[in-house]
C-alpha cells in the first residue's frame, strides 16, 4: 500500500522551559577551550564520506529500497535549492543592502517562517568544527542552522522502511528550503555558502545548532530541541550577513539525559555509552560509529535511539514537568515509549 508522507509546516515556538534546579548543568555544553584547540591543531575534522568513504558506499547499498522511491524528490530538491541560489547570485540584486542587524535579523527569519522551517539560530563560524573538505568555500563569519522537523508517525514506526523514506524526502526538502533563505541574503547584498550534499553538512552541524540555542546534545548523540528532540535534518548557510548571534541554552536535557539512560539500554547494537567524557575537548556521550553504522545501514535507518527518547515522543516540558512532580522519567520502563 501506498502512503504518503507529510512533512510538518509550521514554525516552532520560541521556546520557554521550565527546567527542575537539580537537571541544570551549563549553557549549552561543556567545553575545555584549550582541548578544542589542542585536537583541532592535531586532527582537524573531516567529512564522513572522507573518514568512512567505503562504509558510506556500502551503507547507500543496503538503503536502496527507500532511496530508490524517494531519490526524485530528495535529489531533485537539491537541484531546485542550488538553482535558486545560481538565479540569485547570477542577477542584478534587487534590494538595498540592508546593514541593521535588527531588521536583517526580522527578515530573514521571516523567510524561513514562509519556507515551512521549523526553526533558525545563528552561530559564529568557527574553523574547528567546519570540515576540511569545505574550508575554501567559507565566505564569513556567522553559520546560520535551518531545522526541519521530521513526521512524528513515521518516526514512531521505525526501524523501518518508511521511515528511512521519511527521512530521505526531508533531507531534499530541508535543501530546498534553506536555499530559499539563502537566497534571501543574496538579495539582500550577502555572500552564502551551502552544502552540495543532500545531508546538508559543511560542519558538525549539532556544534552550530548549540551555539546558537536550538538545543543540547543528547545522550544518543543527536541535537535535542524541546519540540522534537531529536526528529529533525539540520542544514547550515556559511554567510557574512551581520545577523544576531544567539547563545547556548541550558534546557536541562544533560541533567535529563543523567536520569534517563532508555536509548542506551534499547541501542541494539550497544553503541551508546552512558558513561560521559572528555572528547576533542567536549563533555559527551561518545558513539561508537563501528557499531552504529552497520544497523543504521542495514536495518531501515534504526533510528531506535531517536524513537525511544522520552523528549522526542512527548516534548522536553512534559517530561520535565513530570520529572519535577516525580523524581521519574515520563514514559521510562514502558512499552509505550520503549517498545519496538
Amino acid at each position: 500500500m501506498r502512503r504518503s508522507i507529510r512533512l510538518p509546516l509550521e514554525p516552532w515556538p520560541a521556546p520557554h522551559v521550565r527546567v527542575p534546579p537539580d537537571l541544570l548543568r551549563t549553557p549549552g555544553i561543556e567545553r575545555d577551550r584549550a582541548a578544542e584547540d589542542a585536537a583541532f591543531a592535531q586532527s582537524p575534522i573531516h567529512d564522513f564520506e572522507h573518514v568512512f568513504e567505503q562504509a558510506a558506499i556500502w551503507g547507500f547499498s543496503n538503503q536502496w529500497k527507500a532511496l530508490l522511491p524517494t531519490a526524485p524528490r530528495m535529489f531533485g530538491g537539491v537541484r531546485r535549492g542550488h538553482q535558486r541560489v545560481a538565479r540569485a547570485l547570477g542577477r542584478a540584486r534587487a534590494a538595498a543592502r540592508v546593514e541593521d542587524p535588527t531588521e536583517l535579523d526580522r527578515l530573514i527569519r521571516q523567510v524561513a517562517r514562509d519556507a515551512g522551517l521549523s526553526a533558525m539560530g545563528v552561530a559564529p563560524f568557527d574553523e574547528r568544527y567546519w570540515f576540511e573538505e569545505d574550508r575554501a568555500q567559507v565566505v564569513g563569519d556567522r553559520v546560520v542552522v535551518l531545522v526541519l522537523e521530521q513526521g512524528w508517525e513515521a518516526t514512531q514506526e521505525s526501524p523501518n522502511y518508511h521511515f528511512e523514506k521519511s527521512e530521505f524526502i526531508a533531507y531534499g526538502e530541508l535543501h530546498e528550503r534553506t536555499c530559499r533563505v539563502a537566497e534571501a541574503l543574496v538579495h539582500h547584498g550577502y555572500k552564502v555558502a551551502v552544502p552540495g550534499n543532500p545531508s546538508g553538512g559543511q560542519g558538525i552541524n549539532i556544534h552550530f545548532a548549540v551555539e546558537a540555542g536550538l538545543g543540547q546534545l543528547g545522550l544518543n548523540g543527536q541535537l535535542l530541541t524541546p519540540l522534537a528532540g531529536s526528529r529533525l535534518r539540520m542544514m547550515t548557510i556559511n554567510t557574512d550577513a551581520p545577523l544576531p548571534f544567539g547563545a547556548p541554552v541550558d534546557y536541562g536535557v544533560t541533567g535529563l539525559c543523567e536520569q534517563c539512560g532508555v536509548c542506551a539500554r534499547n541501542c541494539p547494537s550497544g553503541a551508546i555509552r552512558l558513561r560521559a567524557g572528555m572528547h576533542r575537548g567536549v563533555r559527551k556521550w561518545k558513539i561508537s560509529t563501528e557499531r552504529c553504522l552497520p544497523v543504521v545501514s542495514q536495518a531501515d535507518g534504526c533510528a531506535v535511539c531517536m524513537r525511544v527518547c522520552p523528549v522526542q515522543k512527548y516534548g522536553l516540558q512534559p517530561v520535565l514537568d513530570h520529572y519535577a512532580e516525580t523524581g521519574e522519567v515520563l514514559g521510562k520502563g514502558t512499552d509505550e515509549l520503549e517498545a519496538y
